[in-house]
């Protein structure tokens, strides 16, 4: 790409392609967390809330366990192999043995866990911890994401949600309500997204590399951000631990489901700079990052401010419809919505961090908001229950906007200067529009019915 003046425009064959990729992606996750609100809805009306508590802590710690597995190398691989093309079968070779090493050491690690605490169903609970072994698998897309082309990967990820939701209903109308093999077929499921991931993607594959690149600069570079990654779910999920130990099964069950649909009203401040981490990778070598990330902030933050509000208005009505029980997480779920706006802007941030190859900052950043967390939870739960762990979510996702600010100027990136003055009065007033949209439905719409009553 030929130099340029750092305020001219991204190219338009780039920017196209980042839109209509973002689009694919929110379009496959629209559809995904349609399936997988159908299986929260189903779990909800046939799971005692204990046992519903139960399988969302499973898959928060599941989570948790794939971060370990990945340890950065998906982000490693496609910013390195984005500037030097060339380099990509050596990386995918490093990559993949990495990711099977930390496969099994995180299988170990849940198996010891799921049989050292008792937990029910520990067979099913460590068969199913094999999944992350797949992930390997998983890095024969890395061409189509440095191509920005993600609409094959959309749509293959987004029949296997649909799979699995036909599994778990199965399972459902046959009245099994262990949560073990629920879980167990969940995981087979996205195992089995993943080995047809690399069968469709394998012909874009570069030769086998005889070798990969060395291991000591390719970890050197992968476990500051890996170790951010998981830092990062630790922050978002060790909440869980706090309520189950301090609160019971039930409380968490009630406080799982609104962190569940927060997780869905986020999807595109987490889809929309990941799919554009290429480019903003190209945009930071040729001088051009700050630009770009406000460019990218503007309709972002615009859209969260409007989700908030939108979700703030019809929180009651929406938990009506898992179960008489839900309806008591409403102030849980208005505080969490305290953070969307946040996490829009700290989701940018810190993929424009990771764009800049200084990843140690960003282990710097969920370091500091783990620790911010944990403190968090230690002082509100015990104080006000579950809404203590959606306040100090809030506050720590406040956090990493700020962090992420301060490690980006240090390096000469100041995206908050070309931000336009209209955008502040703006985000109040789409946070004002999305609460009275929400109210004017919800007077139109017939009340919705409260599942189980």
């Amino acid at each position: 790409m030929p130099p340029s003046n750092p305020k001219t425009p991204p190219s338009n064959p780039f920017a196209a392609r980042l839109l209509g990729s973002t689009g694919w992606l929110v379009l496959g996750r629209l559809i995904t967390s349609a399936c997988t609100l159908l299986i929260l809805l189903q779990l909800a009306r046939h799971l005692p809330l204990a046992g519903f508590g139960r399988i969302t802590f499973y898959l928060a710690v599941m989570m948790v366990v794939t971060c370990i597995s990945d340890l950065g190398t998906g982000q490693i691989v496609v910013q390195q192999s984005s500037r030097n093309e060339g380099s990509l079968a050596s990386l995918l070779r490093t990559a993949r043995q990495v990711r099977t090493a930390m496969a099994f050491l995180s299988w170990c690690i849940w198996s010891a866990w799921v049989y050292g605490s008792g937990e029910p169903d520990a067979l099913w609970l460590s068969i199913a911890g094999l999944y992350p072994l797949s992930f390997g698998l998983e890095l024969s897309t890395v061409p189509v994401r440095n191509a920005i082309r993600l609409k094959a990967p959309v749509l293959i990820r987004t029949g296997v949600n649909v799979l699995n939701l036909l599994l778990v209903s199965l399972l459902v109308q046959n009245s099994v309500t262990r949560t073990g093999p629920i879980f167990f077929v969940m995981a087979v499921g996205f195992s089995l997204g993943n080995v047809v991931l690399h069968l469709f993607h394998r012909n874009s594959l570069p030769p086998k590399a005889k070798q990969g690149v060395p291991l000591g600069p390719f970890l050197r570079a992968t476990v500051p951000l890996g170790l951010g990654a998981l830092c990062q779910q630790l922050y978002f999920w060790i909440d869980n631990i706090f309520i189950r130990q301090l609160l019971g099964e039930e409380s968490l069950g009630l406080y799982n489901l609104p962190v569940r649909l927060f997780s869905f009203a986020i999807l595109v401040a987490v889809l929309a700079p990941g799919a554009a981490l290429p480019w903003l990778s190209r945009e930071h070598a040729d001088g051009r990052l700050a630009v770009s990330i406000a460019r990218l902030a503007v309709p972002l933050l615009s859209l969260g401010a409007l989700i908030a509000g939108f979700l703030a208005s019809a929180s009651g009505s929406l938990l009506t419809l898992f179960g008489e029980s839900f309806p008591a997480a409403q102030s849980t779920f208005q505080y969490l919505l305290m953070a969307l706006v946040f996490v829009h802007a700290g989701a940018l941030l810190t993929t424009a961090i990771i764009a800049t190859g200084h990843t140690r900052d960003l282990l710097a950043i969920t370091v500091a908001a783990l620790l911010a967390n944990i403190v968090g939870n230690w002082i509100a739960i015990p104080a006000i229950g579950i809404d203590g762990a959606a306040v100090a979510t809030s506050i720590t996702e406040g956090a990493v906007v700020l962090f992420a600010l301060i490690a980006l100027g240090r390096h000469s990136v100041h995206p908050i200067k070309h931000l336009p003055l209209w955008l502040w009065p703006l985000l109040p007033a789409l946070g004002l529009a999305g609460w009275y949209i929400a109210d004017l439905l919800l007077r139109i719409l017939p009340p919705l019915p409260i599942m189980g009553s």
